[in-house]
Protein backbone atom coordinates (compact mmCIF):
# COMPACT_ATOMS: atom_id res chain seq x y z
CA UNK A 1 0.00 0.00 0.00
CA UNK A 2 2.99 2.67 0.99
CA UNK A 3 4.55 1.64 -1.80
CA UNK A 4 1.23 2.44 -4.70
CA UNK A 5 1.74 6.29 -2.61
CA UNK A 6 5.12 6.51 -3.19
CA UNK A 7 4.03 5.68 -7.06
CA UNK A 8 1.19 8.50 -7.74
CA UNK A 9 3.44 11.01 -5.77
CA UNK A 10 6.32 10.22 -8.12
CA UNK A 11 3.55 10.53 -10.88
CA UNK A 12 2.20 13.61 -9.78
CA UNK A 13 5.85 15.43 -9.44
CA UNK A 14 6.72 13.75 -13.14
CA UNK A 15 3.26 15.28 -14.62
CA UNK A 16 4.12 18.94 -12.25
CA UNK A 17 7.56 19.05 -13.99
CA UNK A 18 6.16 18.02 -17.50
CA UNK A 19 3.60 21.02 -17.18
CA UNK A 20 6.00 23.22 -16.07
CA UNK A 21 8.79 22.29 -18.89
CA UNK A 22 5.31 22.93 -21.67
CA UNK A 23 4.51 25.97 -20.34
CA UNK A 24 8.67 27.64 -20.21
CA UNK A 25 9.87 25.90 -23.72
CA UNK A 26 6.25 26.01 -25.55
CA UNK A 27 4.13 28.37 -24.28
CA UNK A 28 6.34 30.92 -23.56
CA UNK A 29 8.53 31.18 -26.75
CA UNK A 30 5.21 30.87 -28.82
CA UNK A 31 3.94 33.64 -27.07
CA UNK A 32 7.41 36.04 -27.67
CA UNK A 33 7.36 34.35 -31.36
CA UNK A 34 3.78 36.24 -31.45
CA UNK A 35 4.56 39.31 -29.81
CA UNK A 36 8.39 40.65 -31.20
CA UNK A 37 6.87 41.05 -34.96
CA UNK A 38 4.21 43.34 -33.41
CA UNK A 39 6.39 45.08 -30.93
CA UNK A 40 8.85 45.63 -33.62
CA UNK A 41 6.56 47.31 -35.67
CA UNK A 42 5.21 49.62 -33.34
CA UNK A 43 9.28 50.57 -32.18
CA UNK A 44 9.57 51.67 -35.64
CA UNK A 45 6.22 53.82 -35.09
CA UNK A 46 7.64 55.11 -31.58
CA UNK A 47 11.68 56.23 -33.73
CA UNK A 48 9.58 58.08 -36.11
CA UNK A 49 6.89 60.16 -33.80
CA UNK A 50 8.04 63.31 -31.28
CA UNK A 51 5.34 63.84 -29.53
CA UNK A 52 3.76 61.75 -26.51
CA UNK A 53 2.50 58.93 -28.42
CA UNK A 54 5.40 57.98 -28.90
CA UNK A 55 6.53 57.73 -25.15
CA UNK A 56 2.90 56.41 -24.77
CA UNK A 57 4.23 53.60 -27.39
CA UNK A 58 7.46 52.87 -26.17
CA UNK A 59 6.57 52.00 -22.61
CA UNK A 60 3.55 49.90 -23.85
CA UNK A 61 6.51 47.85 -25.92
CA UNK A 62 8.43 47.38 -23.12
CA UNK A 63 5.52 46.05 -21.09
CA UNK A 64 4.71 43.60 -23.70
CA UNK A 65 8.19 42.52 -23.96
CA UNK A 66 8.56 41.74 -20.60
CA UNK A 67 5.60 39.42 -20.34
CA UNK A 68 7.44 37.14 -22.81
CA UNK A 69 10.91 37.67 -22.46
CA UNK A 70 11.41 34.68 -20.85
CA UNK A 71 10.67 32.93 -23.71
CA UNK A 72 12.98 34.42 -26.07
CA UNK A 73 16.20 34.06 -23.72
CA UNK A 74 18.45 32.89 -26.81
CA UNK A 75 16.71 35.86 -29.43
CA UNK A 76 18.52 38.89 -29.09
CA UNK A 77 15.70 40.86 -30.68
CA UNK A 78 13.96 41.51 -27.34
CA UNK A 79 16.65 43.13 -25.81
CA UNK A 80 17.55 44.91 -29.05
CA UNK A 81 13.79 46.19 -28.84
CA UNK A 82 14.09 47.15 -25.00
CA UNK A 83 17.22 49.03 -25.70
CA UNK A 84 15.13 51.05 -28.66
CA UNK A 85 12.47 51.77 -26.83
CA UNK A 86 14.52 52.38 -23.93
CA UNK A 87 16.04 55.28 -26.42
CA UNK A 88 12.77 57.09 -27.21
CA UNK A 89 12.26 57.72 -23.57
CA UNK A 90 15.13 59.24 -23.08
CA UNK A 91 16.58 56.86 -20.48
CA UNK A 92 19.94 56.20 -22.08
CA UNK A 93 21.09 53.94 -18.87
CA UNK A 94 18.74 50.88 -19.33
CA UNK A 95 19.06 51.20 -23.37
CA UNK A 96 22.76 50.52 -22.06
CA UNK A 97 21.64 47.94 -20.06
CA UNK A 98 19.51 46.14 -22.89
CA UNK A 99 22.17 46.70 -25.36
CA UNK A 100 25.21 45.27 -22.90
CA UNK A 101 22.51 42.25 -23.02
CA UNK A 102 22.34 41.94 -26.29
CA UNK A 103 26.46 41.60 -26.91
CA UNK A 104 25.67 38.73 -24.39
CA UNK A 105 23.42 36.98 -26.58
CA UNK A 106 25.41 37.58 -29.63
CA UNK A 107 28.70 39.36 -31.00
CA UNK A 108 27.15 41.18 -34.31
CA UNK A 109 29.17 44.57 -35.27
CA UNK A 110 26.23 46.27 -35.18
CA UNK A 111 25.10 45.07 -31.68
CA UNK A 112 28.35 46.98 -30.49
CA UNK A 113 27.49 50.32 -32.84
CA UNK A 114 24.22 50.55 -31.14
CA UNK A 115 25.95 50.22 -27.75
CA UNK A 116 28.13 52.97 -28.50
CA UNK A 117 25.63 55.16 -29.55
CA UNK A 118 24.29 54.67 -26.28
CA UNK A 119 27.56 55.12 -24.22
CA UNK A 120 27.55 58.59 -26.38
CA UNK A 121 24.35 59.75 -25.32
CA UNK A 122 25.42 59.35 -21.66
CA UNK A 123 28.85 61.23 -22.63
CA UNK A 124 31.43 58.05 -22.09
CA UNK A 125 33.52 58.64 -25.30
CA UNK A 126 36.02 56.19 -24.74
CA UNK A 127 33.32 53.52 -24.31
CA UNK A 128 32.21 54.32 -27.29
CA UNK A 129 35.10 54.81 -29.33
CA UNK A 130 35.94 51.61 -27.89
CA UNK A 131 32.79 49.44 -29.61
CA UNK A 132 32.82 51.63 -32.59
CA UNK A 133 36.20 50.10 -32.46
CA UNK A 134 35.11 46.63 -32.78
CA UNK A 135 32.11 47.54 -34.84
CA UNK A 136 34.68 49.20 -37.69
CA UNK A 137 36.99 46.34 -38.18
CA UNK A 138 34.28 44.28 -39.47
CA UNK A 139 32.40 47.35 -40.85
CA UNK A 140 34.28 49.67 -42.66
CA UNK A 141 31.25 52.17 -44.02
CA UNK A 142 30.72 52.38 -40.21
CA UNK A 143 33.76 54.86 -40.51
CA UNK A 144 31.32 57.21 -43.01
CA UNK A 145 28.79 58.23 -40.52
CA UNK A 146 31.64 59.98 -37.91
CA UNK A 147 33.06 63.03 -37.91
CA UNK A 148 36.34 65.03 -36.83
CA UNK A 149 38.54 63.76 -33.72
CA UNK A 150 35.67 60.67 -32.90
CA UNK A 151 36.08 59.50 -36.71
CA UNK A 152 39.94 59.43 -36.25
CA UNK A 153 39.84 57.83 -32.53
CA UNK A 154 37.98 55.21 -33.85
CA UNK A 155 40.14 54.84 -36.53
CA UNK A 156 42.87 54.15 -34.35
CA UNK A 157 40.84 51.78 -32.29
CA UNK A 158 39.65 50.15 -35.22
CA UNK A 159 43.60 49.24 -36.35
CA UNK A 160 42.64 51.45 -39.53
CA UNK A 161 45.46 54.18 -38.96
Amino acid sequence: MRRSGVVVIIRAAVIVAAVFAFYRYCVLTFECNRTIPLVLRRTKVALNESNGRAAALARDNIDRIRQVQQGCRTDVTPELLLAANFHVLGDYKNELIHATAALRIDHRPELYYDRAMAYLKMGNIKAAVDDLGIDARFTHSSLDDLRGELRDRVARAAGLR
